[in-house]
């Protein structure tokens, strides 16, 4: 049995070979990798490195994203405390909610992007892609009651109990709503896009996924041609990036690195800096050399530039031709 068909088992109460194994790592884990425990806090992919290290080290059945417990306080604007080679903490004398009229106010965000849980996200889709189905991925959210004491501050949250009871129920209430959406986030799907009637190449980066909880398109409109045909959401519509054109079928953090706008050196990922026709990729005329430009760098199209019809590709001589004839006549 692989390590996630013998975790499943044990779970779904069926008969495995042998008991699982599933040691709660994180420290241990970045020791093996050689790295602080602070990066690895901080980093999905240095914890997916060293993750993956120690459980082909020590036959794990499986891999983890647990580091620490304030992911959740961070994203809603809790203080915490870095280190450079112990978990980060939070500063309880100045938790979130330590003024109960803080919590009356707040509303428990739309999405998951951003922040550290979206940090963690990351970590769980690139150890899956890694360990396809020989190990189980876990996850990680913090319980109601672990998460209204880095929330409220562990003291005041345990005198809340007795003095205040009504609050805790509707502190709980809160953060069981923030785990369901981070766990959510986690599972989230691609959407199908139509560009008219033809379905879109989208890709199936499941870190994409998460860009369209911001980035998402609308439904067709009711009466329009999409709607009356049934196409589907349109590329491009509402507030949608998904790319078409030369770039159709690329995933969003292909150039975007991360979630932020910095795609500076996105073209010379894929890109050589100059084109077949001697043209500096990123000066050529599209959004990404100038917000101005008519030509949008998410679905440009060749036909944009060349209305006359796309000229065929040359196929240039070898820099060393002559050389090669020389060798080839001399034997």
């Amino acid at each position: 049995m692989t390590g996630r068909e013998r975790v499943l088992a044990v779970l779904g109460g069926q008969h495995a070979d042998r008991l699982s194994c599933m040691p709660i790592t994180m420290m241990f884990a970045a020791d093996v990798l050689g790295v602080g425990y602070g990066q690895y806090a901080r980093d999905y992919r240095v914890m997916a490195d060293a993750q993956l290290k120690t459980a082909e080290m020590f036959g794990l059945d499986y891999v983890s994203t647990i580091s620490d417990p304030a992911r959740e306080a961070s994203d809603l604007g809790g203080k915490i405390q870095w280190y450079d080679d112990q978990p980060p903490a939070i500063v309880e004398n100045e938790a979130l909610f330590t003024d109960k009229r803080v919590f009356a106010g707040f509303k428990v965000p739309d999405r998951v992007a951003g922040g550290r849980m979206e940090d963690r996200i990351r970590g769980v889709e690139l150890l899956r892609s890694r360990v396809g189905q020989d190990l189980l991925v876990e996850g990680w959210v913090e319980g109601p009651c672990a998460e209204s004491a880095d929330l409220r501050g562990i003291n005041h949250m345990m005198t809340d109990f007795s003095d205040d009871p009504a609050f805790i129920q509707d502190l709980f209430e809160f953060t069981v709503e923030v785990a369901t959406r981070f766990a959510a986030a986690a599972t989230l799907g691609i959407p199908q896009l139509h560009d008219g009637a033809r379905i879109v190449t989208v890709s199936q980066d499941p870190r994409q996924a998460l860009c369209y909880q911001c980035h998402a398109p609308r439904e067709p409109e009711t009466g329009s041609i999409a709607a009356t045909n049934a196409w589907g959401p349109q590329v491009g519509s509402g507030d949608d990036r998904t790319p078409m054109g030369v770039h159709e079928g690329i995933s969003c953090v292909s150039c975007h690195d991360g979630h932020n706008e910095n795609t500076r050196a996105s073209c010379k990922t894929c890109h050589p800096q100059m084109s077949n026709y001697g043209i500096d990729m990123e000066k050529m005329d599209t959004t990404y050399s100038s917000a101005t430009s008519a030509h949008n760098i998410h679905w440009v199209k060749c036909t944009d530039c060349h209305q006359h019809g796309i000229p065929k590709a040359e196929t240039p001589a070898p820099h060393n031709a002559k050389s090669l004839a020389t060798l080839e006549r001399n034997g």
